[in-house]
């Protein structure tokens, strides 16, 4: 995939999926979560919601640095030779104040089925500033994004 393409193939994995595993860390142990997500039409910017109380956000609030992978598969013998997954790696920021109710109100747009979760006070909405996208077709073809 030559770099030109690569914003359009990650916009569109992006439409296409509304789950990641999120990947954070904390005392040199990785952890794993799946999350819904939104983003900005930019590709410089994914969102997620966590309750407060959640080892995630404790792992974002000591160490920011975080990835999402997305990907294609569909858990078929194809899924070797056509799955495409993407990695965005960035740092999370926890969103707050006015800025906080409107993307809640984006994010809760786009996934409708977790309006109810989305609406407790208990919630936290980070963005993740997205440094680079990876983006791996099949089985070995490698691409590196920066929006």
């Amino acid at each position: 995939m030559p770099e030109s393409a690569a914003p359009e193939i990650i916009r569109s994995m992006l439409e296409s999926q509304t789950t990641g595993v999120l990947a954070t860390e904390r005392d040199r142990r990785p952890y794993v979560n799946l999350v819904a997500f939104s983003f900005d039409p930019d590709l410089s910017r994914i969102y997620f919601v966590t309750p407060c109380t959640t080892t995630k956000y404790g792992n974002l609030s000591m160490n920011p640095n975080c990835s999402l992978l997305v990907d294609s598969r569909k858990n078929s013998p194809v899924d070797f030779s056509r799955v495409a997954a993407l990695s965005a790696i960035g740092r999370a920021v926890e969103i707050t104040g006015e800025e906080k109710t409107a993307r809640m109100r984006a994010h809760a747009d786009r996934l409708p089925g977790l309006g109810g979760f989305i609406d407790s006070p208990a919630m936290a909405i980070f963005r993740i500033e997205v440094e680079s996208y990876i983006v791996v077709s099949g089985l070995e073809k490698v691409t590196v994004w920066q929006p």
